[in-house]
């Protein structure tokens, strides 16, 4: 099983909400996985799920050290035929150790959009999603070095939300600059949004997804191809 973690890298969470939802949608359809996306942030209002409150019932399990893979698909929401979703409260984070082996069970990837910077002994893909802003890309070079020593994320992919192609040059010159090989420009997708601001990305991203078309699909593809290949690597 791998783990992804999905980071914004500046205030704000939806950039890390939503591409955790498309990525977590990509890896099933695409390498028919099952996947199970934890998110601690408003996920569930994007997709239109409304909140389960057996949800709460996994958090007991973890306790009492009787929680398994069944009983963690059991009670989490479908976003598709191999997305599950499960909102953990910010509260309940430590308790994420005990929910990684009981989804180890059960699935194939696990993406967490959770805010807190975690140390789990799962081996992380990371991937960090920057706005297209100097300082904040700046800064983020700048402590690059010292954050992979402290969390000893072996992998870690960035994501810049590129608004217009007119300013893609801006991810080269900065490859360039900080020999940064594993970054993805993702597009600005009005209808993305809309699905947002409409609680129906799960049906949107659905059809990106399976349709496999269009320069929203063509980033999704190219950041899941790197996170198997990153995969292999580990387990090689």
């Amino acid at each position: 099983m791998q783990v992804i973690q999905v980071r914004q890298i500046s205030q704000g969470r939806g950039s890390a909400t939503i591409n955790g939802i498309l990525i977590a949608m990509t890896l099933s359809e695409k390498y028919h996985s099952k996947v199970l996306l934890i998110s601690d942030e408003s996920a569930a209002d994007y997709l239109g799920l409304g909140y389960d409150s057996e949800q709460v019932r996994i958090f007991n399990f973890i306790r009492t050290n009787t929680l398994d893979g069944v009983r963690l698909e059991r009670y989490s929401s479908g976003i598709s035929p191999g997305v599950n979703y499960l909102q953990m409260e910010q509260n309940k984070v430590n308790d994420l150790e005990a929910l990684l082996r009981a989804a180890k069970e059960s699935f194939d990837y696990v993406v967490l959009d959770l805010s807190k910077r975690l140390k789990v002994s799962h081996e992380l893909i990371r991937l960090d999603c920057l706005p297209q802003c100097d300082r904040v890309i700046e800064n983020y070079f700048d402590n690059l070095r010292s954050e992979v020593r402290q969390f000893s994320s072996k992998h870690i992919q960035v994501i810049g939300a590129y608004q217009d192609s007119l300013k893609h040059y801006r991810m080269q010159t900065i490859k360039k600059i900080y020999k940064h090989k594993c970054m993805y420009g993702v597009p600005f997708d009005s209808g993305l949004h809309k699905a947002c601001m409409n609680r129906s990305l799960k049906n949107y991203a659905k059809k990106i997804v399976v349709e496999k078309s269009g320069p929203l699909f063509k980033a999704l593809d190219q950041i899941t191809t790197c996170i198997e290949k990153l995969e292999l690597e580990d387990a090689s």
